[in-house]
């Protein structure tokens, strides 16, 4: 059984340069889209002021404000609790 070593070599030198070709294409499709950006006036404008405004936030309703209310008054009245049962047992 012979071991065909310069057939081997061949075959990946043949993957290597179909690779290479893929890169070739790839990067120059990268330098034309760059030379597009470069070129075009819009990116050339100073940016000292922003185009675009930040969306409004929306408010909660009544009904929501409350149960938020209700639920952190909730919280915080056990851990004032547990707080306190904590710092008895310490002492």
């Amino acid at each position: 059984m012979a071991i065909s070593i310069t057939a081997d070599i061949r075959q990946a030198l043949q993957a290597l340069e179909r690779e290479r070709k893929q890169l070739d294409r790839q990067i120059e499709a990268l330098q034309r889209v760059l030379a597009i950006f470069d070129s075009s006036p819009a990116e050339q404008a100073p940016a000292s002021k922003p185009t675009a405004r930040k969306a409004a936030r929306r408010g909660m309703s009544a009904a929501s404000r409350r149960a938020a209310s209700e639920r952190m008054k909730a919280y915080w009245a056990k851990r004032r609790k547990t707080a306190g049962k904590g710092q008895a047992a310490a002492k």
